[in-house]
């Protein structure tokens, strides 16, 4: 995701935060993005990498838990 959804945005009281990792799949940043009577203020934290989710998790069929219990 290169910029916050729109009805995330829309969902933010004045003060509210929104903390959302932004830009291309290998190089994204964690940003806060914070709703002020004027407007978005955004602030890039640190680097992030995210993974996709596989198997069951991605189905949306896991427990919570990609292990089975042994």
């Amino acid at each position: 995701v290169t910029q916050a959804p729109a009805p995330l945005l829309e969902q933010l009281a004045t003060n509210g935060r929104l903390v959302l990792p932004l830009g291309p799949d290998h190089t994204q940043e964690l940003s806060v993005l914070t709703k002020t009577s004027s407007g978005i203020v955004p602030e890039v934290t640190i680097p992030v990498r995210f993974v996709p989710m596989v198997g069951r998790a991605r189905e949306g069929t896991g427990s919570g838990s990609s292990h089975s219990p042994r």
